[in-house]
C-alpha cells in the first residue's frame, strides 16, 4: 500500500484527504483478511473489503468507464461471495464448526 500511496501522490487532485482514508481503510481490512483464522469471519471482511475498493475505483477511476467498472466489481464479487456464502454455510452444517485449524484437523485422517 504504501506504493500505492507515493504512485498516487501526483494524480489524486481532489479530495485528497478521503483518498486517503479509503486507502487506509482499504489495507486494513486486506490485512484483516491475511490475518483472520475463522471462516466467517473471512468472509465478512473481505466482503468488507469490496466496499472501499468500490468507493476508489467510482470517485477517483481516470476513466469515463469507472462508474461502469465499478459496478462490475461489485456485481462480479458479490456472485462469487455468494457461492463462497453457500460453501461456508455447508460446511459449517457438515462439521459444526468453522475454525480453519480446527477443519484442517478434522480434514487430515494421519
Amino acid at each position: 500500500m504504501p506504493i500505492t500511496v507515493l504512485v498516487s501522490r501526483g494524480a489524486i487532485r481532489y479530495m485528497v484527504k478521503e483518498y486517503m482514508i479509503s486507502i487506509l481503510i482499504l489495507e486494513g481490512l486486506l490485512i484483516g483478511v491475511f490475518v483472520v483464522m475463522d471462516i466467517l469471519i473471512f468472509y465478512i471482511v473481505y466482503e468488507a473489503s469490496v466496499l472501499p475498493m468500490y468507493i476508489i475505483i467510482g470517485v477517483w477511476g481516470k476513466r469515463v468507464e469507472r462508474v461502469r467498472a465499478a459496478y462490475y466489481l461489485l456485481l462480479y464479487t458479490v456472485v462469487g461471495s455468494i457461492m463462497f456464502l453457500v460453501g461456508i454455510i455447508g460446511l459449517y452444517i457438515a462439521t459444526g464448526i468453522t475454525d480453519n485449524g480446527a477443519l484442517g484437523e478434522i480434514g487430515y485422517k494421519g
